[in-house]
């Protein structure tokens, strides 16, 4: 990407979402649930589109990673489940993504104070 360019909020959700579709298709080629490819992923996604994204979309961007495993978990348990979608099946994605969800949003907001105290 050339110097001065950047994301627009939407690109950068997106940039997110196939990082963190990428780490479950790992987790799921090697067992059963979403693990470490997928947090690892989905915090990868979250620095990366928070350090490119338009000052004027940081604040969505930041905020997105718990939605963001929310879309890849109940699409994960629509492709590769044998329980499929059920409130309960949800409930339990998100009650285990919680330590990724958590991990990604922090090291966003992190990016985000460092960009707004250089100034980017």
């Amino acid at each position: 990407m050339a110097p001065g360019m950047t994301l627009t909020g939407v690109g950068a959700v997106l940039v997110m979402i196939v990082a963190t579709a990428l780490g479950a298709v790992i987790d799921i080629l090697l067992g059963p649930a979403l693990g470490i490819a997928t947090t690892i992923m989905l915090a990868m996604g979250a620095v990366l589109a928070v350090w490119l994204v338009r000052r004027s979309s940081v604040f969505t961007v930041v905020i997105a990673p718990p939605l963001v495993y929310l879309l890849v978990g109940v699409a994960t348990l629509l492709l590769a489940s044998d329980i499929g979608v059920t409130l309960t099946s949800v409930a339990a994605t998100l009650v285990y993504g919680f330590p990724a969800m958590a991990i990604a949003t922090a090291l966003g907001v992190a990016v985000a104070c460092i960009r707004q105290v250089a100034g980017r």
